[in-house]
């Protein structure tokens, strides 16, 4: 079930990375570009101006689809991943992150909350834990040095196909 929701997400979750964002950031944040097309011949910069989705995960209880998107600004050749919330039939996105940062990583526990890897005050990456909504983000890791990566163990009682 959650492979075809999966899949038929896809073409909505494209959709809503080359619609303008709601909620503009008004800082140096990379995020989503606006730029005008001189024609219709796509250029190298009007290729870096959309996002990449990527990471693409389905909550528990299937009510949420969870995906990351990174925006690239090719003058400063560096990008910006966030991460965003949507309901499996295209609506409702939402942007949970807005950080200069990035996130990575993202996968859902079976809480129906949200893990993800990014960097803290001292610029380590660590693991983050927050609501699906995007609120009460909490460090949960504090590894001297940071984190490159990790993983939820499967529970019990749950057979892979």
């Amino acid at each position: 079930m959650k492979k075809y929701l999966l899949i038929l997400s896809l073409p909505f979750i494209l959709a809503a990375c080359c619609q303008p964002c709601q909620e503009e950031a008004k800082s140096d944040i990379i995020g989503q570009q606006n730029i005008k097309l001189e024609s219709d011949i796509m250029t190298p910069e009007s290729m870096w101006a959309m996002g990449r989705v990527s990471e693409i995960q389905v909550s528990p209880g299937d009510s949420l689809i969870l995906f990351g998107v990174t925006w690239y600004d090719w003058k400063q050749n560096k990008g910006n991943r966030e991460l965003f919330t949507m309901k499996p039939d295209g609506s409702n996105r939402k942007n949970i992150t807005n950080t200069n940062a990035g996130e990575y990583n993202a996968v859902w526990n079976c809480k129906g909350e949200i893990l993800f890897m990014t960097a803290n005050d001292k610029d380590e990456m660590q693991i983050f834990r927050m609501k699906s909504d995007g609120s009460a983000k909490t460090q949960v890791s504090s590894d001297s040095g940071g984190i490159s990566g990790f993983i939820l163990p499967i529970p019990l009682g749950v057979i892979l196909l």
